[in-house]
């Protein structure tokens, strides 16, 4: 199995939110049971924070690495980090109110981590 890394925006001020309950489901479906790390691409809770691009440059040690949402991505963008980019999985994103794209998605994901 290659090695797996899940970035994503910054904290979450609440513990139990969905956008993880989402993030498991989703790991599930790609079958990664716990086999991958997590990071954040700032550790600063709130609307206002720092990207923490030194701290992103360990994910070029990954052999796939998955984004969450727009800023995860465009930080890896600026790093020139090849990645694969998912939605953001907070509930407050309108794209996942469309379970065919939410689907689409997910394949899509599934093969860039078994290609």
């Amino acid at each position: 199995m290659d090695k797996v890394i899940i970035v994503g925006q910054n904290p979450s001020s609440v513990e139990k939110s969905g956008t993880f309950r989402k993030l498991n489901q989703w790991t599930a479906e790609w079958k990664l049971n716990r086999g991958y790390d997590f990071m954040n691409c700032s550790e600063e809770y709130g609307q206002k924070y720092t990207i923490d691009y030194d701290s992103l440059k360990v994910t070029s040690k990954y052999d796939k690495v998955i984004a969450l949402g727009n800023v995860a991505s465009n930080s890896l963008k600026k790093l020139n980090i090849d990645h694969f980019k998912m939605p953001h999985p907070s509930g407050l994103n309108r794209q996942l109110n469309d379970k065919e794209f939410e689907k689409k998605k997910i394949k899509e994901c599934y093969n860039y981590l078994y290609t």
